[in-house]
């Protein structure tokens, strides 16, 4: 029994240091000197989209900030970037009472992390629930972020 455990216990550990890395990394982009510049976007949405982009001093992009707004809800990302790659992926989702003519309550909200490690998500959590991934969901993941993040950067209409 105590052969088992130590394994397991330290699999668990390798984890969370790996979690505990990408939150370092996210710190330190929040910590740095970046230039932003905010886009609105007309072309993501029918009630509009705004989009943030932080730069360090190369002009790279370092943080991405997507705010879609739809007559229902609303979306919101955050990606976070090392040498070009996604390090951490935040999404809210909220869900309005109603038509946004008529009432702009928040009815519902949803988050949902995503972790890299060199550009692989190796984790998922729903609000504070980590999330079992197969390794194909993982792969829709990396699609997922890498797609947002192609959109993000353009320029739009």
């Amino acid at each position: 029994m105590k052969s088992l455990f130590i394994p397991v216990l330290l699999l668990c550990s390798v984890v969370h240091a790996d979690v505990t890395s990408v939150r370092g990394k996210v710190t330190h982009i929040n910590a740095m000197k970046l230039a932003s510049k905010t886009y609105n976007r007309t072309d993501l949405s029918s009630e509009g989209a705004q989009i943030s982009i932080w730069r360090d001093a190369k002009g790279v992009p370092r943080k991405i900030a997507g705010h879609i707004y739809g007559e229902m809800g609303r979306e919101h990302d955050t990606i976070y970037l090392e040498n070009g790659l996604p390090v951490f992926l935040l999404t809210i989702k909220e869900r309005y009472d109603g038509p946004l003519s008529v009432s702009v309550k928040v009815k519902e909200r949803t988050e949902m992390r995503l972790y890299f490690e060199k550009g692989n998500v190796f984790q998922r959590r729903d609000g504070n629930k980590v999330v079992s991934m197969s390794a194909a969901q993982k792969q829709e993941g990396n699609k997922l972020v890498r797609d947002m993040i192609k959109v993000y950067l353009a320029k739009g209409e």
